[in-house]
């Protein structure tokens, strides 16, 4: 499974932090799973594939946290 770094779109700041926050502590998570082989992004290759991928955003409004997460089969 690829995790794909959770994106924080016109932002910045305090969700940029927590999408990063949510990306390693998604691929730590994960990676608990001894059947799981678990990559992000930013460390695999462009021609790794392992099947899955995690990605999603994270948005701050007003005291409002909304995070969107997809997992994709096939990648």
């Amino acid at each position: 499974m690829t995790v794909i770094p959770f994106a924080a779109p016109a932002t910045g700041g305090d969700a940029a932090e927590l999408a990063d926050g949510l990306t390693q502590g998604s691929a730590v998570g994960l990676s608990r799973f001894s059947y799981l082989r678990v990559v992000t992004r930013n460390v695999a290759a462009e021609s790794v594939a392992t099947g899955y991928a995690l990605h999603g955003s994270v948005r701050v409004a007003g005291g409002v946290i909304r995070v969107v997460a997809q997992l994709r089969e096939g990648v």
